[in-house]
């Protein structure tokens, strides 16, 4: 009889634990599901809605702006894309716009019309560049409506980590140019990098070798030609007529902390135009 309570007792206190750990893995099942959030009027925490949320990564490191559709204002346009790095998704948003403003060339007063870009990441202001100025509208001295603000560009993703954006500049006559910035965390890293100077061109035997057509990149480095103006200034052209310039290739690496260009090949007997080397 003895014995006999002594087993009923056991397999009480085994239903008892069998039952208070059932209804801990319930209340956690609960917890995590977010049910009694539910019942207590709450939402979910941004973190799991964004995990329920889960989207595709958008895949690609480079997107071109000019495919982008153009958002006008009345001296502004706005593109948008998505673009994945660090394993997640960003909204980006940029901004291309005239600004009425003192000119830094002159203290007397005179006003500039200035370009600049805007770049937005996840709706948060990140980076405002100055990407050049136009002539102010000679009659009216004020914005200028004859310039397309339509505008290109290309969104860089740099080994599937760090963003680059190689935006458009412009100064009064001339084609445009090109330049890269760069970005880790959200934040810009080193300079400005010049990869084709507004106004200028050079080529060799009616080609052209600048302008963004001829940029290459593989998701890891950037390739182009490059007008050296500081060995071009020690070159002796043959001629006036013929060609004066000197072009070097250039690669371009990012590694988030730092920008590094190396020369890859370098031809003598190319033709400047434009504004040249000054």
């Amino acid at each position: 009889m003895e014995k006999e309570k002594k087993s009923n007792k056991g397999l009480v206190a085994i239903i008892i634990v069998l039952v208070i750990l059932l209804l801990g893995s319930i209340g956690y099942i609960c917890y995590d599901k977010g049910v009694f959030d539910s019942l207590l009027g709450k939402e979910k925490p941004v973190e799991e809605t964004k995990r329920d949320n889960t989207e595709p990564l958008v895949e690609g490191y480079q997107f071109r702006l000019k495919d982008l559709n153009c958002e006008k204002g009345e001296y502004s346009c706005t593109k948008k894309l998505k673009a994945a790095y660090n394993k997640r998704n960003h909204d980006i948003e940029i901004k291309y716009y005239q600004k009425i403003e003192d000119s830094p060339h002159d203290n007397t007063g005179v006003k500039q019309n200035s370009l600049y870009f805007e770049l937005y990441i996840d709706s948060v202001l990140i980076d405002t560049i100055d990407s050049g100025y136009l002539y102010l509208d000679s009659e009216n001295q004020t914005y200028n409506s004859e310039y397309n603000m339509d505008f290109d560009g290309y969104i860089y993703v740099f080994d599937g980590k760090y963003l680059g954006f190689l935006l458009q500049t412009q100064y009064p006559a001339g084609s445009p140019g090109y330049s890269l910035v760069t970005y880790a965390n959200e934040k810009r890293v080193g300079n400005i990098t010049s990869i084709d100077i507004a106004g200028q061109s050079f080529g060799e035997n009616g080609s052209g070798m600048d302008g963004i057509d001829n940029i290459k990149f593989d998701g890891t480095s950037l390739e182009y030609w490059y007008l050296s103006c500081e060995e071009t200034k020690k070159y002796v052209p043959k001629s006036d007529e013929g060609p004066n310039s000197i072009a070097v290739k250039q690669k371009l690496t990012f590694d988030g902390t730092k920008v590094e260009v190396k020369v890859l090949d370098e031809k003598k007997e190319v033709v400047g135009g434009g504004q040249g080397c000054k």
